[in-house]
């Protein structure tokens, strides 16, 4: 699967019985440590894995813990679910670094009214869940990290939908419906005054989050589609 994505993606294949692998736009993120594994829960089909990889923006300060799982079937609730959302939250602080925004995805077999969803959501934001098994697979941010779009498709041939979000570091930006053309398109309500028109916002200087650039002129954007 990771030839097609080479030319722009880094990637993380895992072996045989780890079906989790992963996959960041090069152009984007550069590895800082990983990729890693860590064993999470057994099931009738073998062991469950945690996959991670630390990741740096470039031209920025700022890291990004990222990892991807398939969760052990029939561990959702009470004790046994518990304990799989333990070890979740074990893998990722044994990884991660202080300072990094943590992205955590995944197939995790577990619907978000379940015992490990619950948990997991105490420690992570919980940003999108589909529709497939009863929302088995989700998505999971530390805070810090804005959510500014998500939706799930068709996932054919797969039995589960895509679900996909677009999530940026730092605070959301305020929101700006009026963009009059006499200002450059940009906000003269709001506190800031660069507008971003793919999503209405208003941004500070150096303020990340705006797909497609500022107006009247861009600043650093830091976007991550997961």
């Amino acid at each position: 699967a990771g030839t097609s994505l080479a030319s722009t993606f880094g990637y993380y294949t895992p072996p045989a019985g780890n079906d989790a692998p992963m996959a960041w736009n090069q152009q984007k993120f550069k590895v800082l440590e990983g990729p890693g594994v860590q064993w999470v829960a057994k099931d009738k089909y073998g062991d469950r894995h945690v996959n991670w990889v630390r990741l740096q923006v470039i031209g920025s300060s700022d890291t990004i813990f990222f990892a991807n799982t398939h969760g052990p079937l029939d561990q959702c609730g009470g004790q046994p679910g518990s304990k799989v959302a333990a070890n979740y939250i074990s893998a990722v602080n044994q990884h991660k670094k202080p300072k990094d925004a943590v992205i955590f995805t995944g197939d995790f077999n577990c619907g978000s009214n379940q015992d490990t969803i619950k948990d997991l959501s105490q420690v992570l934001k919980l940003d999108a869940t589909d529709s497939s098994y009863n929302g088995a697979d989700h998505i999971f941010s530390s805070s810090g990290v804005s959510v500014f779009w998500k939706g799930a498709s068709e996932g054919s041939p797969s039995d589960h939908q895509l679900l996909k979000a677009v999530l940026s570091l730092g605070d959301s930006p305020s929101t700006c419906h009026v963009a009059p053309p006499h200002n450059g398109g940009c906000c003269t309500s709001c506190r800031y005054n660069h507008y971003c028109p793919s999503n209405k916002g208003c941004y500070a200087t150096g303020q990340s989050g705006c797909s497609g650039g500022y107006c009247p002129a861009p600043a650093k954007e830091v976007e991550m589609v997961v």
